[in-house]
């Protein structure tokens, strides 16, 4: 089985996106810890959309679906996930959505280092992104601190978060 990160973020993600920023276990550990609207889902992918059609060096998001192949099959493609990057207030952020039935499993990882990979292309004078947990999100919050080197704590809004920085050497 081979996981990907497909590039161009499509209208035909919408139901995909609104199942997984819909489901509280995915969400509450979203930005703001609500679910999407379908406005915003269709805000978020138009972004997207507009954002694929920059140069690199120029755009200010790079959003991927992450998606399992069969090695035998690809007409059988599972979407799992969706992970990226944005610029706020000056720096990289990462945002990962992975599907509950398919945490646990090591995709994050795997898919974060295809993220890192592509970026690196993308945008190469960029030495580092930053990734934030809400503070209660343990399971996020174990893997990064275990990888990555922790900036400290702060707020979104309401949401504590720590941050960590992940270097794309």
């Amino acid at each position: 089985m081979d996981i990907r990160i497909r590039s161009d973020l499509n209208q035909s993600d919408f139901e995909f996106l609104k199942n997984i920023t819909n489901d509280i276990r995915v969400y509450q550990h979203i930005r703001d810890g609500k679910k999407w609207s379908d406005e915003k889902i269709n805000k978020f992918i138009n972004k997207s959309i507009d954002n694929q059609k920059l140069f690199p060096d120029i755009r200010t998001s790079f959003y991927y679906v992450i998606e399992i192949c069969p090695s035998i099959d690809h007409n059988k493609i599972t979407k799992i996930g969706l992970i990226g990057i944005s610029r706020r207030d000056k720096k990289f952020s990462m945002t990962v959505l992975i599907d509950p039935l398919f945490q646990g499993n090591g995709y994050f990882s795997i898919s974060l280092n295809l993220l890192k990979k592509r970026i690196r292309y993308c945008k190469p004078k960029l030495n580092h992104i930053f990734a934030q947990a809400h503070v209660n999100n343990n399971k996020m919050n174990s893997i990064l601190s275990s990888k990555f080197q922790y900036v400290g704590r702060y707020n979104i809004g309401e949401i504590d978060v720590d941050e960590y920085l992940i270097s794309l050497e």
